[in-house]
């Protein structure tokens, strides 16, 4: 799917604007195209719909000596919740499910 560019002019402004909202980049940048498209008197098609922003999920990657694994932390709005799930886990002889709760406990450490 093409993903356009935004204009390097536009980067710091944006974040600064993100800072003070607390949002991610992504999600200001997000809402601003929704807000412009549902306000766009061209798009009839968008009109007949409301969609509201519920959840995100943001990807971190995980390497030390032992293994290297990739954690999915989403965020669900609706209901104020954080679910934590560790994929792509490749480890050097330690047990996986105990290598899932150290990762999964790491993560929840970053993200306070």
């Amino acid at each position: 799917m093409y993903s356009p560019k935004i204009k390097e002019d536009y980067i710091p402004l944006i974040y600064k604007i993100a800072k003070e909202n607390k949002k991610h980049m992504t999600d200001l940048v997000n809402d601003a195209i929704h807000e412009y498209l549902s306000n766009n008197q061209n798009n009839s098609k968008l009109k007949d719909y409301q969609i509201d922003h519920t959840s995100r999920a943001d990807y971190y990657h995980i390497l030390n000596s032992k293994m290297e694994a990739t954690a999915i932390v989403t965020y669900n709005y609706d209901f104020d919740r954080r679910e934590i799930e560790i994929v792509d886990l490749s480890s050097n002889g330690c047990g996986d499910r105990e290598l899932v709760d150290e990762l999964e406990e790491i993560i929840r450490e970053y993200l306070k």
